[in-house]
């Protein structure tokens, strides 16, 4: 929602916190820009946890359900064969930390007998793998021992002059002899599937389902490696390393265009999130006026703050005090205590008071000046942004830094870092 996106930027440009003179000894000013300077992404650790429900679930969405394949007579098993899932797959680990695969499958087979075809041999199996995952490297998985053994649930079968003849037992002597070949052909293929380029494909495919907040997206592709990878009882236990950095914005982007995985050698590593964004001012003064109407409950007031100034901006506020009323403040944005922001009034100028209302009109600046001079907007407080634009990270020991404010004729733009103990629970 575009509240959400400027609950922050509607404080920080909030009028009444206007002040004369910053009591803080050391601030940072916002600065005019023709272009932003943006933000560059940096390395992340993550800590990913995958119950083996979801793993299963993310397997069940996958539209290919091939486990194996051979289609060239010329296979190592002679003949066209093709085994795929018939339904759920459930995932376990055993004591030796191996991940333990059973799901039900189909088997096909069309077996040639003297160059001539023998028929399709079809059967339903119940399959079991236990299967050694090593990670050699940041980007680099490899497969270890791979044990498989199967249960018919359905006997093969292949129908001669019209009838079903059981031809299992020729099967399993078949898989018997062929062990070691299929065997090999099983741990390659899922060698193939956890190789780079297949990786960055499944988290692309699968960028769609990423939950970040309404208006908020990375900023740059997101980098992924994995560090770390541990089978528990319970599920995956994960490290990652992420590079990227994330905004927010009025305009959303294609995020399947954005993920690729990490291939990058830089192992500097942090807990510090790159974030940025900006807001165009027809947004930002269209909340403000509607945001003040409503809690001063005057329909008659309007805010209007432009970039034009190179020096300062300036804001505009009419009909506070009667339809004729106008209060002129320039001012600049600060930073100070990294994530605390004030402003540093340049000049302000009061018109159109009515009687008698103008003859208070040095009380009224003394009053807003008293107000600015208590004003502190600490973003660390406000534990609900920080929540929303985390996106689907978990934090924990978050910290925020604000270290750049600028503005030029179109927008707001602010950047900075967000440091955190990261998760993701899946």
């Amino acid at each position: 929602m575009r509240k959400n996106i400027i609950l922050w930027l509607a404080i920080i440009l909030s009028i009444s916190a206007c002040q004369t003179k910053l009591t803080q000894n050391a601030f940072t000013s916002a600065q005019y820009a023709k272009v932003f300077s943006g933000t560059k992404p940096k390395n992340f650790l993550v800590s990913v946890f995958i119950s083996y429900d979801s793993l299963s679930k993310w397997v069940d969405q996958r539209p290919d359900k091939t486990i194996f394949e051979s289609k060239s007579d010329q296979s190592f098993i002679g003949f066209p064969i093709q085994s795929s899932l018939a339904g759920k797959v459930n995932f376990s680990s055993n004591k030796s930390k191996h991940l333990i695969i059973q799901a039900p499958a189909l088997f096909e087979a069309k077996p040639n007998v003297a160059g001539f075809n023998a028929g399709i041999v079809r059967g339903k199996l119940d399959l079991n793998l236990d299967i050694d995952l090593q990670i050699k490297s940041l980007n680099n998985f490899g497969v270890g021992n791979i044990l498989y053994s199967y249960q018919w649930l359905e006997k093969p079968m292949v129908k001669v002059a019209g009838f079903g003849v059981n031809v299992g037992p020729v099967v399993d002597n078949l898989f018997k002899s062929k062990y070691d070949e299929l065997n090999a052909t099983i741990k390659s293929n899922l060698e193939g599937l956890l190789q780079p380029a297949s990786l960055e494909k499944m988290l692309v495919n699968n960028a769609q389902n990423i939950s970040w907040p309404e208006y908020t997206f990375p900023t740059s592709r997101i980098g992924l490696g994995i560090r770390k990878f541990d089978i528990t009882p319970q599920g995956l236990n994960l490290e990652l390393l992420l590079n990227t950095s994330v905004g927010f914005s009025t305009s959303k982007i294609d995020t399947k265009k954005t993920i690729r995985y990490y291939l990058n050698t830089d192992q500097q590593l942090g807990r510090e999130l790159p974030f940025s964004g900006q807001l165009d001012w027809m947004m930002i003064n269209e909340f403000l006026t509607k945001s003040a109407q409503e809690k001063l409950k005057n329909k008659g007031l309007k805010i209007q703050i432009n970039g034009k100034g190179t020096s300062f901006l300036s804001a505009n506020i009419n009909g506070f005090k009667g339809a004729k009323s106008e209060l002129k403040i320039d001012f600049v944005p600060v930073i100070f205590d990294q994530h605390m922001v004030g402003f540093q009034v340049v000049r302000q100028e009061i018109k159109g008071l009515s009687f008698p209302n103008s003859l208070f009109k040095k009380h009224v600046i003394r009053r807003i000046n008293r107000l600015a001079n208590d004003f502190k907007f600490d973003l660390m407080k406000s534990q609900e942004l920080i929540d929303k634009f985390s996106g689907p990270l978990v934090m924990t020991n978050t910290n925020l830094k604000i270290d750049l404010l600028q503005w030029n004729e179109s927008s707001f733009y602010v950047s900075g870092l967000l440091g955190a103990d990261w998760k993701i629970l899946k």
